[in-house]
């Protein structure tokens, strides 16, 4: 049945009004957007939101999109989980810290020169020269394949002891979160976690000696935070029951 011609009118007119609308919507989640960067440290003045500032938070934006192309087809060790989620908790982690822009997107990136195919000089000529010394200090090599699992972790935590504090905060929101997450899932898992890991991999004795380091190196409350994690993940691997008998 034809639609009669009054009705199409009002059909066109609503679909334009639907698309006037989606235009504004975007104008204004665009908006929102230079908006929320007024509350990182280094990328607009707190409460401040002027045009001449807006490339500043496109530099975030970009470094969010480059991120997320670099690391696309990587996943959380043994899970489904896309790997982005973990680099935007550290970042997050960062900036609620006191970090600066630069190392927010340190933050985003940090996984980059060890576990993609991104150097240094990729990361200097897109993001500056602090935001790639960050992410190199953050590395515990960018030697493929990785070096035995022992000696790595203590050079970077004989690294540690020296690193700059920007290294140092974006490092331990790492190790934050990494923890965090294996206390997650060693509540769901039990002793079969470990399974996913190096076989040579002492995770306990990694996460304990990083607190120690930290307590030396920062005074940031995240050490704490760590401290608590590694203990509570102690605790439950005490109890459990021995695979062994």
């Amino acid at each position: 049945m034809s639609v009669p011609k009054r009705c199409r009118k009002c059909s066109n007119r609503g679909r334009r009004e639907r698309s006037r609308r989606h235009g504004r919507w975007r104008s204004s989640a665009a908006a929102g957007v230079r908006r929320a960067g007024a509350l990182i440290p280094g990328v607009l003045i707190p409460g401040v939101v002027t045009a001449g500032n807006d490339d500043r938070v496109e530099r975030f934006a970009a470094a969010l999109v480059y991120t997320t192309e670099v690391h696309e087809l990587q996943r959380r060790k043994g899970t489904e989980i896309p790997y982005l989620a973990h680099l935007l908790a550290v970042a997050s982690l960062v900036l609620e810290d006191g970090g600066d822009e630069d190392e927010a997107i340190a933050g985003l990136l940090h996984d980059a020169i060890e576990d993609t195919d991104v150097t240094f000089d990729d990361l200097t000529a897109r993001f500056g020269p602090k935001v790639a010394e960050i992410v190199q200090g953050c590395s515990d090599t960018d030697v493929k394949p990785k070096p035995p699992w022992r000696a790595r972790k203590e050079a970077y935590l004989a690294h540690l002891i020296d690193a700059r504090p920007e290294v140092v905060r974006v490092s331990l929101a790492d190790k934050v979160h990494n923890a965090r997450s294996v206390l997650f899932d060693y509540r769901l898992m039990g002793e079969e976690l470990w399974a996913r890991f190096n076989p040579d991999a002492d995770q306990l004795w990694y996460y304990r000696s990083l607190v120690e380091v930290f307590r030396r190196v920062s005074r940031s409350p995240l050490v704490d935070e760590l401290d608590r994690v590694v203990t509570e993940l102690e605790g439950l691997t005490r109890h459990a029951p021995d695979t062994d008998t």
